[in-house]
């Protein structure tokens, strides 16, 4: 089971992560989905 999960890996999406890691937050806690191959990539 997620504590959090991250919708989008553009820049406030990986920060969200970054933050939650911060926070004490597992790294196997964490669900980052992102539609594109890469993150943040600008279109």
């Amino acid at each position: 089971m997620y504590e959090i999960i991250i919708i989008g890996a553009g820049p406030a999406g990986i920060s969200m992560g970054v933050e939650a890691r911060n926070f004490g937050v597992s790294e196997e806690k964490i669900l980052l989905i992102e539609k594109a191959e890469e993150h943040s990539i600008k279109k």
